[in-house]
């Protein structure tokens, strides 16, 4: 029998050995490395969830917006307080500061007799969290500028300051909420989130109802004296390990729900509300095998977070939109978009349990699982269409014409999503 060659120990197929002092992690390069990691696999879920025809929806939604553009805003009353309403939007948006830092269970281990270094990677992870923040606020700035632009703006002030103001409150709510997450007392944190989100919606409410000019030296000044202190209270104080872990599964999980919506998902993790005062409609339900699987994707649905609240936004949003439309192939289109990709969103639904084992051990036949996913999907499209119709109606006040319309789309529903 032939003897193996003998190996040097200080060699491997990659190289030589690390020494123990190069062994060292580059903690500048590893949140690098982290960050490409997950924007890869966020990139393939998107082209994914673009194949599903949300992309197209989308667009078409655009477009139809940029058509109806004027009819959009003469359909806003004239005693709607749009200078409060604006306030309001971009306090949540400036206000609302996820922070990813992706954190992993095993750093707790490795990375925290290293605190001191972690300066760079949590630089790199906090520009990386204020990138896509800030990219996100500029686009709803430039979606909702032409009517700032046309009922908002004040005569004096400068199309600049209304990109400024946000885009400069965005990066001091990032600043002191990341300060915040030092401080481990509850009432604490809790406090200074208060004080943030009173001085936003205040900035932001002074702007669009065109406040005093000099105020703005007030709120300069409680702005940086915020900061110093914020500052002063957390300069000592340890990075939050736990809590920073806890939020790096919370806004994974988040993403990964979310493209469970379109797209399968074979690790996600969804959220869960209870929702108890809908459990009612559950409960509705026959005792037999065949609803088994029903009540199971029911239950799913009222529950998720993000079936759920999509749900719900679409609903409303489109309701909204074919309310200020008063041309009746745009309300009749946008009709019809809305229903689209509300069941582009609700097929997700049958892949919610299909990777978990005690789903596969179900003695429910596959073509009951299949039926019970088009049930579901049926019955809430045909909501959709009614509460859709509902608005149709106040708009276009022509039952005969929103009858049609409601008619038409139920028929395409049960044809598409029959047994």
């Amino acid at each position: 029998m032939s003897r193996l060659p003998k190996r040097d120990l200080n060699h491997t197929e990659a190289g030589p050995l690390l020494s123990p002092g190069e062994m060292q992690v580059d903690l500048s390069l590893l949140a690098g490395q982290r960050i490409n990691q997950f924007m890869g696999e966020a990139i393939r879920y998107w082209q994914y969830i673009g194949q599903s025809g949300l992309a197209l929806s989308v667009i078409i939604l655009f477009l139809l917006g940029l058509i109806y553009y004027d009819q959009l805003l003469a359909g806003i009353p004239n005693w709607w307080p749009l200078g409060i309403t604006y306030a309001i939007i971009f306090t949540w948006l400036c206000f609302r500061t996820p922070q990813r830092h992706f954190i992993e269970e095993a750093d707790l281990i490795f990375l925290t007799p290293r605190e001191r270094e972690m300066t760079n990677y949590f630089n790199k992870t906090c520009l990386y969290n204020l990138t896509l923040q800030m990219a996100g606020l500029v686009v709803v700035l430039i979606l909702l500028y032409p009517v700032y632009r046309d009922l908002v703006q004040g005569v004096s002030q400068p199309g600049w300051a209304y990109f400024l103001l946000p885009i400069v409150l965005k990066g001091w709510n990032y600043y002191t909420h990341w300060s915040t997450l030092k401080m481990v007392e509850g009432n604490i944190r809790y406090t200074y989130h208060l004080l943030r989100l009173g001085y936003t919606f205040g900035l932001l409410l002074w702007w669009f109802e065109k406040g005093p000019w000099w105020f703005i030296i007030g709120f300069g000044l409680a702005g940086i004296a915020f900061l110093m202190f914020d500052w002063y209270l957390t300069r000592d104080r340890h990075y939050p390990w736990l809590a920073l872990l806890e939020l790096e599964k919370k806004q994974r999980s988040r993403f990964y729900s979310f493209c469970q919506a379109f797209v399968d998902v074979p690790h996600s993790q969804p959220q869960v509300k209870r929702r108890a005062w809908l459990a009612p409609l559950v409960s509705r339900l026959p005792f037999k095998q065949e609803a088994a699987i029903r009540y199971l994707y029911l239950k799913t649905w009222l529950r998720s977070r993000d079936h759920f609240g999509l749900f719900v936004r679409l609903t409303v949003l489109g309701s909204l939109g074919i309310y200020l439309l008063k041309d009746v192939w745009g309300q009749g289109l946008l009709y019809v978009l809305i229903l689209f990709t509300t069941g582009i969103q609700l097929r997700g639904i049958k892949s919610e349990h299909q990777h978990h084992l005690w789903f596969q051990l179900f003695p429910v036949q596959d073509r009951l699982r299949k039926q019970s996913v088009q049930w579901l999907v049926r019955r809430l499209l045909t909501l959709q269409a009614v509460l859709l119709a509902a608005a149709l109606w106040v708009s276009a006040d022509s039952f005969p014409l929103t009858f049609l319309i409601c008619l038409v789309a139920l028929v395409a529903i049960h044809l598409v999503y029959s047994r």
